[in-house]
């Protein structure tokens, strides 16, 4: 598994629930972080469960300002979400080379 995750955490109560949350990099050897393997149907996994338990993360592991962290984990999710859509395209477009390259032959 990484070495490092990012956490988004509540660090505030606040009127809006977009405000108050904070984003941490968190160190995946601290002491009290279980990582379970979620295995998937073919007997592989892909993605864990992460369990932290009285998990102590020092302060300079604060990315952005405490309480922004929603805004920072919707730029991030805004450039995945358009890294996805760049693979949907190449898949149709090494579909439509394979329909050409058979025709050709």
């Amino acid at each position: 598994h990484a070495d490092w995750m990012f956490c988004l955490v509540r660090t505030s109560q606040e009127d809006k629930p977009q405000k108050g949350i904070s984003f941490l990099l968190i160190d995946m050897n601290s002491p009290g972080i279980e990582v379970r393997p979620i295995i998937t149907i073919d007997g592989s996994h892909e993605v864990n469960e992460v369990f932290l338990t009285d998990v102590r993360v020092p302060a300079e592991n604060l990315v952005g300002e405490e309480g922004n962290g929603w805004g920072i984990a919707k730029f991030l999710l805004g450039n995945e979400r358009t890294g996805i859509a760049g693979v949907a395209r190449s898949k149709n477009a090494v579909k439509r080379l394979k329909e050409i390259s058979c025709a050709e032959l």
